[in-house]
């Protein structure tokens, strides 16, 4: 048992001897020598540098290589999306404090050529926007919460609101033009727009100039639009009787369909409506017609009803894809009836 402990020790002793420098910090120095262990000073949580004028922040742990140029404040950064960025660093490189198996090395700022960390390369990231600028150069990430959430632009002489979050297409120039899930803009931005255009990556962030840039695209959060099909599930009250209920749209048209219990009673009903939204298809008005019945001992008794009201979506005002609504009806031999609910669109 002991020989075999022995052979396992000596085993990962030596798997750690192979594995040790791959897993450790590297400084290399212009003169040829390289120092291998874990750097505990000299170089900040933030590199900042100005990728001929976008302001880059890599995050001290999202850095894999930097390799200096000697004589100058050029710098090559890669990252751990494998990203490279080549130019003027603007954080100040300290004195470098490597500590290594026999003890701890400081080395000059001056005398390092090459910074090497044991970071993994990760998978390309998926972005929600990209950033094109007029000299070609493209950057990808997130905006951030400084961007405006509404773009107002100015075609011939009538001003659109339109929320950030449903465009698709955003281009600079005389004209601009915005593209949405819905249709295209085309005339002059009047928002005003930040400065800097940033973006949050996995690496850190990217603060573009607003003149600089030519185009924007943006992934518009997934909802069906009123013009496209979808459907939706909710829970109502008609009176005080509570309804489970099951929608199905084309357009502004929609089907529904719900069931539900009071005293001890069946309630079921089944309706065509037709919508019409305004403000952005954040408030819409319906009116429809079809059954509501009342089942009691076996009995069925159902009639025909007219109805309307008024319906509230969230998505624009939050980002769910909930609805609320209420209105009345008339259902014919019987009297007037009150709805309101709550619906999930997918």
């Amino acid at each position: 048992m002991k020989t075999i402990a022995s052979i396992i020790v000596m085993g990962l002793l030596t798997l750690l001897l192979f594995v040790a420098p791959a897993l450790a910090d590297s400084v290399e120095t212009w003169d040829g020598r390289l120092f291998e262990g874990t750097i505990i000073a000299g170089i900040p949580d933030v590199l900042s540098l100005d990728d001929n004028g976008v302001s880059v922040s890599i995050r001290r742990q999202a850095a894999l290589d930097m390799s200096f140029t000697e004589g100058s404040a050029v710098v090559r950064v890669t990252t751990i999306t494998g990203e490279t960025f080549e130019d003027r660093l603007l954080s100040s490189i300290g004195t470098i404090t490597i500590r290594t198996s026999s003890g701890e090395t400081e080395v000059a700022p001056d005398q390092i050529r090459r910074l090497r960390f044991p970071y993994k390369q990760s998978e390309s990231p998926m972005y929600a926007n990209s950033v094109y600028l007029l000299d070609g150069r493209t950057y990808k990430g997130t905006l951030t919460a400084s961007f405006p959430e509404k773009i107002s632009i100015d075609v011939g002489g009538i001003t659109s609101s339109v929320f950030t979050n449903s465009i698709i297409t955003l281009k600079f120039g005389d004209p601009s033009s915005i593209e949405t899930t819905e249709r295209t803009y085309q005339g002059t931005i009047i928002s005003n727009l930040p400065q800097a255009v940033e973006l949050e990556t996995k690496f850190g962030g990217v603060a573009v100039n607003r003149t600089d840039i030519a185009s924007m695209t943006f992934s518009p959060k997934p909802v069906a639009p009123v013009g496209q099909a979808g459907f939706g599930i909710g829970a109502k009250f008609i009176g005080s009787a509570p309804l489970l209920f099951v929608m199905a749209k084309w357009g502004s048209i929609g089907v529904e369909g719900g069931v539900g219990f009071s005293s001890g009673a069946m309630v079921f009903e089944g309706h065509g409506k037709y919508i019409m939204r305004i403000l952005d298809d954040t408030l819409g008005f319906y009116i429809g017609a079809g059954l509501l019945g009342v089942t009691v001992g076996g009995i069925a008794l159902s009639g025909f009803e007219a109805l309307g009201g008024i319906d509230l979506s969230f998505y624009q005002l939050l980002g769910l894809p909930v609805s609320t609504f209420a209105g009345t009806g008339w259902w014919i031999g019987v009297g007037q009836t009150w709805h309101f609910g709550l619906r999930w669109d997918f």
